[in-house]
C-alpha cells in the first residue's frame, strides 16, 4: 500500500526554504513599492491625452481637410435653421413612433388561444396513471 510519509527537513534545507521565502518577500516589497499610485496613472493618462491631441495631423488628413475647405469655399453658403428634435435610441429604431398612415393591413382577434406545452414532458408508459390507480384503490377497499 502507497502510505504518505513525512520526513524532518534538515537544518540545511530549512535555511534554504527560509531564505527563499525571504528573498520571495522582499521582491515583493520592491515591486510594491515602484508600483505606481492612482495619482500617478491619472496623470500619465492625462499626459497621454494631451500628447494624442496635440500631435501634428498625418499628410492624408492635412489633404482632406483642405479638400473640404476648398469645396466649401466654391459652394454659397446656405443656412439651415430648422430644428432637429433630439431623438432617443428607441424613437430612431422606430419604437413608441405612432404611425404616420394607418396600416393597410387588418388586425383580428386570435378565435382561440393556441396552446402551447408547459415546462414538464408528459411521459407516458402502459397504465401509470396515478388517478387511475388511486381509483383502483379506492375500489378494492370499498
Amino acid at each position: 500500500m502507497d502510505r504518505c510519509s513525512v520526513r524532518l527537513l534538515s537544518e540545511d534545507e530549512m535555511a534554504e526554504r527560509r531564505s527563499s521565502a525571504l528573498s520571495y518577500f522582499r521582491e515583493t516589497r520592491e515591486i510594491n513599492q515602484h508600483a505606481r499610485s492612482v495619482e500617478q496613472m491619472e496623470v500619465a493618462l492625462a499626459r497621454a491625452r494631451r500628447r494624442r491631441h496635440s500631435e501634428e495631423l498625418q499628410p492624408k488628413q492635412i489633404l482632406a481637410l483642405q479638400e473640404l475647405q476648398e469645396a466649401s469655399d466654391e459652394a454659397p453658403e446656405v443656412e439651415d435653421h430648422e430644428v432637429h428634435e433630439l431623438k432617443t435610441l428607441a424613437e430612431r429604431m422606430g419604437y413608441g413612433v405612432k404611425p404616420n398612415q394607418p396600416s393597410k393591413w387588418k388586425k383580428r382577434a386570435q378565435e382561440e388561444k393556441p396552446r402551447k406545452p408547459g415546462g414538464f414532458a408528459s411521459i407516458q408508459a402502459g397504465g401509470n396513471d396515478l388517478l387511475a390507480r388511486l381509483r383502483q384503490r379506492r375500489v378494492t377497499i370499498e
